[in-house]
């Protein structure tokens, strides 16, 4: 079989959309500027924390669109929706680096589920992220937590506001350290410290995990995280990829847009979450919106940056042309070889082979003559 001739994000979007649209999922198209009181309004949801601006005709302050999650809700009706929005988008956005501080054009594909109080939304969107996943690397993991378990361990020991945003760094840092300190000066007792310690350690297959998690809760919110976690479980006992969620209570996100299921996607040969997602009821209440809301979004850059196309050739066939042969018969040659569905480059004598890297190299002589070039 031929190998694809096509970018690993050319690809990626290829199978993500076929999933997404079989599911019954239907495309969505943002603008690519935004008022930049929307960013300014909800700066601690966006993964930079900045947005590029510049002023349109009429003198308002717009920005290059750095968030997708928030176009798309910013248009959903106000009122409760009776029924599911499934919504998919193929789409870039434009966001400050935080190490270099150089402006980035990342593309990104991701699902939003956004309609009424649904269990089953936690579950359909954890089993499109495993089998998007799947799509795009064959070696994967999905880490998964609950933010319900989290902030209803911290409530249990009553941790002061500035320690409590510390506490969570640290447990997203994985920094056993720096949460000890943490909570240490805030005079946390010997056992409540224990259970946070172990909390930020923690990491597991979800199924083998649920025991233990049980046996952590001391309220409510800690049951009914524990719960959902169980359901979510049995649902995608059917799947083929239950093997692949694992509990990981380093993914955290601000409380004051998420709440519940936290999601990151990983795959081989890329170091850094390819996916990432989670519920966010929270962030609809502070846009004035009374609907639920989950989704996830793949990183398509990253896959670009860190994995290299199926096909490692640049083309089928470079000829090289001598001075003086006959273009017509030149392009003959050429279209000869295309119409077996190679792709032919040609480059005159001058050229420095060395510079491409294509499978076969012919040689286009005076004499109109085609020859093969062996290579090494």
């Amino acid at each position: 079989m031929q190998p694809s001739r096509n970018s690993p994000e050319e690809l990626a979007i290829a199978a993500l959309r076929e999933l997404f649209e079989s599911r019954g999922f239907r495309r969505t198209r943002p603008g690519r500027f935004e008022d930049y009181n929307l960013y300014a309004e909800n700066r601690n949801f966006l993964t930079s924390g900045h947005a590029i601006t510049f002023m349109d005709m009429d003198g308002r302050l717009l920005a290059l669109k750095s968030d997708v999650t928030l176009s798309i809700v910013k248009n959903i009706p106000d009122s409760s929706l009776s029924a599911f929005e499934k919504l998919y988008y193929i789409d870039e956005v434009y966001r400050v680096s935080p190490e270099t501080h150089e402006y980035k054009v990342l593309s990104q594909i991701g699902v939003e589920l956004i309609g009424p109080s649904s269990p089953l939304s936690n579950i359909e969107a954890i089993d499109l992220a495993l089998h998007s996943l799947s799509l795009i690397g064959s070696d994967f993991v999905l880490d998964v937590s609950h933010l319900g378990f989290i902030s209803g361990l911290i409530d249990s020991i009553n941790l002061p506001v500035w320690a409590r945003e510390q506490a969570l760094a640290a447990v997203y840092a994985k920094s056993t350290h720096e949460l000890k300190t943490v909570l240490e000066n805030s005079g946390v007792c010997h056992e409540n410290m224990v259970k946070l310690l172990v909390l930020s350690e923690m990491r597991g297959p979800l199924r083998d995990m649920l025991s233990q998690l049980s046996s952590m809760c001391v309220n409510d919110c800690m049951h009914k995280a524990v719960q959902e976690l169980k359901e979510l479980c049995e649902a995608l006992n059917g799947c083929g990829y239950t093997d692949r969620l694992f509990v990981d209570f380093s993914v955290v996100g601000d409380l004051d847009y998420y709440n519940g299921l936290l999601f990151r996607g990983y795959i081989e040969g890329v170091p850094k979450a390819v996916l990432s997602g989670g519920r966010y009821d929270n962030l609809l209440r502070r846009m004035g919106k009374e609907s639920y809301a989950i989704g996830f979004g793949v990183e398509l850059s990253e896959l670009n940056i860190h994995r290299k196309r199926t096909n490692e050739f640049d083309f089928d066939a470079l000829i090289i042309y001598d001075d003086g042969c006959d273009l017509s018969a030149l392009l003959a040659a050429q279209k000869n070889l295309s119409e077996s569905g190679a792709r032919v480059r040609l480059e005159p004598s001058s050229s420095d082979e060395k510079t491409f890297s294509p499978l076969k190299i012919y040689r286009f002589t005076q004499s109109n003559i085609l020859l093969e070039v062996p290579t090494c």
